[in-house]
């Protein structure tokens, strides 16, 4: 029987299911442990890897039990399932955690704690730079709409130059005020546009 490198842990309410094996996948234990023994059983444990599906209550106990030595591994249940030989309980849910966490291939999450080299506990830090999304800082935009209207009362009263999406104001150079003061009146705008083309 050889020395325990991972353990299985089953989580539940009150009884937890512990399942180790050594780094051959021999059977080294398998134990019933109250809420209150769960933390006593992994401080006198030898280091290793604690592996559990990944759920709310896993977040708590992989803190708790990072910070005795051991690295913690979360897993999907949905890459768990596939372990499971028999029937579900406790017993087969703990041995398939176990046989998933030794899977080389298995997907290593960011949720780890404690071990060599690891957070051990400590929240990651989120890196210091611009936001994500910088675009987020810029000036609302007016409505589709409201972008129409004003563009409709520019090219009425003979002005075809860009607008800008952002304040709909026209690129007219100074020289050109009267841009600027046809902005605010875009029904009237439309007003004359109509009144154009029916006479057209």
């Amino acid at each position: 029987m050889g020395q325990v490198s991972t353990v299985g842990l089953d989580l539940a309410k009150h009884v937890f299911q512990v399942h180790g094996a050594d780094a051959s996948g021999a059977v080294v234990l398998r134990r019933k442990l109250r809420r209150g023994q769960v933390l006593q059983f992994f401080a006198t444990l030898p280091s290793c890897t604690v592996a559990m599906e990944a759920c709310a209550g896993a977040h708590h106990w992989g803190r708790e039990i990072g910070k005795l030595g051991h690295t913690v591994r979360l897993i999907a249940p949905a890459y768990v399932k596939p372990y499971v030989k028999r029937q579900k309980n406790d017993a087969a849910d703990a041995e398939a955690i176990c046989e998933a966490a030794q899977r080389p291939t298995m997907l290593r999450g960011r949720q780890e704690w404690g071990g060599a080299g690891r957070r051990g506990g400590v929240p990651h830090p989120r890196p210091a730079g611009p936001p994500a999304h910088p675009g987020h800082q810029r000036a609302a935009r007016p409505s589709r709409r409201v972008r129409r209207q004003r563009q409709a009362g520019e090219f009425a009263n003979g002005i075809s130059r860009p607008l800008d999406p952002y304040t709909c104001a026209a690129t007219a150079s100074v020289s050109e005020p009267a841009s600027l003061a046809l902005i605010g009146s875009s029904l009237l705008g439309l007003s004359v546009a109509r009144r154009r083309r029916k006479a057209e």
